[in-house]
């Protein structure tokens, strides 16, 4: 089975495009018009699998969608591609082409009997610290003399590139919104000064349950990048929630458990440098708190996988416990990665 190492933008990432309301903003408002003029985005679903190297699954997250065609019949594939690399790669086109290769390989093993080849749109969102400045087209890697180029494979990826966007006027859903914001101020050095912004957006959010998943996923990130105090993340909190309110407050309770009681980003933090039992210890008590608060209870059979898993387990149990919408669901998912 797949274990994904902790990478903050891979989390959030995963977090934001599990709603499918998220990917039809993506591609409805940030994608070039004919795109979503050319697909129907209500008909966008999830398709299982990652394709992307082994070597790589710590600097990129992908996800696959299906979609119908709106003017003429048939289906196609909207590949993302999120390079969390803090450079461009022009190596990133080619790999784009081994993994178009796999998700075709995938539906070959589905429907043997095809003797077509589903269209594939591949888009490769970037936000690393400098803009995108080299080729997105495979053509630009091949030097041939003129005889070989007409039978030389072609490829260009959609990039969609944080730096060429105008975050100063955001479209779409606050969830979007907020994805955008977040990775926008992951390399901003006035986080503080600007966490009004954030507030706006996650005021949008009327679901506790909704608000509660967007708060913590948002403090998880940004803390990748500095470790956030006690005394931070109360004064992040209170900017961020209306605590004026017993709903208020309720929410507010419930980060705090999260955050302060168990320590969960100081155990992320010694889990990264040592993997030591204590920062194991600490990321298996997050998954406690963080499935009680949500759940009220945690099945025996799941404390005692929880007792004997590895730091990598717990951190993708700690997605699962954030992600799931019911204890069985979680429970099962648990067992999964116990195999």
């Amino acid at each position: 089975m797949e274990t994904r190492l902790f990478n903050p933008h891979d989390r959030l990432f995963r977090f934001a495009f599990a709603d499918l309301a998220v990917v039809k903003d993506f591609v409805t408002h940030y994608l070039p018009a004919e795109i979503g003029q050319a697909v129907d985005v209500d008909t966008l679903t999830p398709v299982e699998g990652s394709f992307i190297d082994a070597s790589l699954q710590q600097h990129q997250s992908d996800a696959l969608f299906r979609v119908q065609f709106r003017e003429q019949t048939g289906e196609g594939l909207v590949y993302i591609l999120v390079e969390h690399k803090s450079y461009a790669d022009k190596m990133t086109v080619r790999q784009v082409l081994r993994y178009i290769e796999r998700i075709w390989t995938q539906e070959e093993r589905a429907d043997p009997s095809r003797t077509s080849l589903t269209p594939v749109l591949p888009v490769v969102l970037y936000h690393g610290e400098r803009a995108w400045h080299v080729t997105t087209d495979l053509a630009d890697l091949i030097e041939a003399p003129a005889a070989f180029k007409a039978y030389m494979p072609q490829l260009r990826f959609l990039l969609w590139d944080l730096h060429e966007q105008d975050t100063t006027h955001l479209v779409g859903a606050a969830q979007m919104r907020l994805v955008i914001r977040l990775i926008e101020l992951f390399w901003a050095e006035d986080v503080r000064e600007r966490l009004p912004e954030l507030a706006a957006l996650v005021r949008e959010l009327h679901e506790p349950k909704t608000v509660l998943e967007w708060v913590t996923a948002g403090l998880t990130y940004l803390a990748a990048k500095a470790p956030l105090e006690r005394e931070d993340v109360e004064e992040i909190v209170r900017q961020l929630l209306p605590v004026d309110d017993e709903e208020g407050e309720t929410i507010m309770r419930a980060i705090a458990e999260v955050w302060f009681e168990e320590g969960l980003e100081k155990g992320r933090q010694e889990g990264r440098e040592e993997g030591r039992e204590e920062g194991r210890q600490s990321v298996r008590h997050a998954v406690d708190r963080l499935v009680l608060l949500r759940f009220g209870v945690i099945p025996q059979r799941a404390r005692d996988l929880l007792e004997v898993f590895d730091l990598a387990q717990l951190n993708a149990a700690l997605d699962l416990a954030a992600e799931v919408d019911d204890l069985d669901d979680f429970a099962t998912k648990l067992s999964d990665l116990a195999d």
